[in-house]
């Protein structure tokens, strides 16, 4: 019994003689709002109801109190999901180096990070690589985190999720084959927006170059007319359009360019 509460009954596995004495072993759901300091009143001859079924010549020694500490759990913070851009084909990269003191509530406490909870209540296969923890096509991804003192343990998780970021075009273009700024970079477009079109216009507004994610970047190549030396546009300024045919960004983007040779 705890707080006359009883929580348990087992029995012997075989007939003890006077002086003699067996172990065994027995699980008990602990009543909630006890205190830390939890005494147990263990009871022989009892049916579970204060009354016993065997005549003894003293009644009076059939129990014993066990005090004991509670050992609990840590206690732990709320931790906030994680969204990063998408790297291309659908792979973000994380850092959730943070959240292992975000999530302490207790500084000596243990954190480590798992991918599944039985992992984490187990305490094998941790993830080392926190800080860059590559995910592919596995979105949203459930982190668990296992915090631990000297005694208990407790579990809680948090998401990593991936968005598509707006792509960065830088609007200087080198094709002379040395090596830098030789093709038009636009960072976070390939293999990302695989449904994006990109069209460069001449200062007058004629459209001499259009591709997509399965063409080869611009080099200031002309495939839409033929009107320049050997199908490539001469140095000047030129204007792109870059539609990502994504509903999160309906708007084209679009800036001018300078292209040197």
């Amino acid at each position: 019994y705890i707080n006359d509460v009883l929580v348990g009954i087992t029995q012997t596995e075989n007939d003890i003689p006077i002086g003699g004495s067996e172990s065994g072993l027995i699980t008990v759901l602990i009543p909630e709002n006890v205190s830390e300091e939890i005494e147990i009143r263990l009871v022989v001859d009892d049916t579970g109801n204060g009354s016993g079924i065997v005549t003894e010549i003293n009644e009076n020694n059939n129990e014993q109190l066990v005090l004991f500490e509670l050992m609990m759990s840590p206690e732990f913070n709320s931790l906030e999901d994680i969204t990063e851009c998408n790297i291309g084909h659908n792979t973000a990269v994380f850092d959730f180096s943070e959240h292992e003191y975000a999530v302490k509530v207790n500084d000596s406490d243990f954190v480590s990070f798992h991918t599944s909870y039985q992992e984490a209540s187990q305490n094998i296969n941790p993830i080392s690589n926190i800080s860059s923890y590559a995910v592919q096509n596995d979105f949203p991804k459930e982190i668990f985190v296992r915090i631990a003192n000297e005694y208990c343990f407790s579990i809680t998780s948090f998401f990593l999720n991936i968005r598509k970021c707006p792509p960065l075009v830088y609007n200087g273009v080198s094709a002379n084959n040395d090596g830098y700024n030789d093709h038009l970079i636009i960072d976070g477009l390939y293999d990302i927006f695989m449904d994006f079109e990109l069209y460069i216009y001449s200062r007058w507004g004629e459209l001499i170059w259009k591709g997509n994610n399965n063409t080869p970047k611009w080099k200031g190549e002309v495939n839409q007319r033929n009107s320049f030396m050997g199908g490539n546009a001469p140095t000047g300024t030129y204007y792109y359009i870059l539609e990502l045919n994504d509903k999160d960004y309906p708007t084209p983007l679009q800036g001018y360019l300078y292209l040197t040779r």
